[in-house]
């Protein structure tokens, strides 16, 4: 359990330093991957996110 949340973590930080190595807003990158822009919040917080297999 304690690995899953580990990599949850890491993804959440890697998505955030992507979206601010190329430059873009929360807002820009909710638009580019057609989500919404509370779950590229909630992801960059590492809250509500979940692995499935």
């Amino acid at each position: 359990m304690n690995e899953n949340i580990d990599i949850i973590a890491t993804l959440c930080r890697r998505i955030k330093m992507a979206r601010i190595v190329k430059n873009l807003s929360q807002q820009e990158l909710a638009k580019k991957s057609e989500i919404g822009i509370a779950i590229i919040k909630r992801i960059e917080h590492g809250k509500s996110i979940t692995l499935q297999t």
